[in-house]
């Protein structure tokens, strides 16, 4: 008996070159490594960090409602290149958005940063009484 091997097949090389074209691996890496969250707690309250590798602060959305802390970001990119007499344009853009669970934390003290890709969000439990 023989095993089946995909990379054996000249279609394959083709569909391989294809599909790991620049255009293909820059527009579908970045969206492999998008937004990856880390959720702390501690005595204080909650620390998440949300990687948002290339995404400009402006596009960051942070909504806190009815203890949902939302997180969006909706980014859009438009490049030309003129070479010869070839024009290309293309255009990309990319949404994300992810909620959570955040019950018994101080919505007005909720601290925010971004820095280097990251962004940081310091949720301080209410205190209690």
């Amino acid at each position: 008996m023989v095993r089946f091997n995909l990379a054996t097949r000249p279609t394959t090389s083709l569909l391989d070159s294809f599909f790991m074209d620049d255009f293909f691996n820059d527009r579908f890496t970045s969206y492999a490594s998008f937004a990856g969250v880390d959720v702390i707690k501690n005595d204080n309250g909650y620390e998440l960090h949300v990687d948002l590798p290339g995404v400009k602060k402006e596009d960051i959305i942070i909504d806190m409602k009815d203890d949902i802390l939302s997180i969006k970001v909706n980014t859009e990119e438009e490049k030309e290149t003129k070479e010869k007499n070839y024009v290309i344009r293309q255009r990309a853009s990319r949404s994300f958005s992810r909620s959570f669970k955040v019950a018994g934390v101080q919505e007005d003290n909720i601290l925010a940063s971004y820095e280097n890709g990251v962004l940081t969000l310091n949720l301080p439990f209410k205190e209690k009484s």
